[in-house]
């Protein structure tokens, strides 16, 4: 931007710069992979995404324990382990609180953990009730 400022050319760099798009709960794309995946173990989806349930949330289970201890390795491990299942369950925003936690522990930044941790559950029950909707509605 130059000066002067006219037209509103502040307020169109600003909407350009601060522009977010909003990341969707699942890639619906890649939920039909998952899906084929569960279909090809002869699990089923619906039971598919019930073990993705229960192992994520043991998994947020450690995650709380490793933040009570302060077990920052731990912490690192279990964001990136459930990382890569929500990858694998196309849960996007989930995948991403994962990203961000296990990248915080890798610096050592003690700083907004407890946060994270929070953002992953929080990200993880979005998934859930998605993923849940798709396996009853196929």
């Amino acid at each position: 931007l130059t000066k002067p400022l006219l037209d509103g050319a502040l307020k169109r760099a600003l909407a350009q710069w601060l522009a977010r798009q909003v990341t969707p709960v699942i890639d619906e794309r890649r939920v039909h992979d998952a899906m084929l995946l569960a279909n090809a173990t002869m699990v089923g989806w619906e039971t598919f995404v019930g073990r993705f349930v229960e192992d994520a949330e043991q998994a947020i289970d450690r995650l709380d324990r490793a933040l009570e201890t302060g077990t920052i390795e731990a912490l690192r491990a279990e964001a990136h382990a459930l990382r890569r299942t929500s990858a694998m369950m196309a849960a996007l925003r989930l995948e991403a609180a994962c990203a961000d936690l296990e990248h915080a522990c890798s610096l050592a930044d003690d700083d907004g953990l407890a946060r994270r941790v929070a953002t992953v559950s929080t990200e993880f029950d979005s998934a859930v009730e998605v993923l849940r909707a798709v396996a009853t509605h196929g």
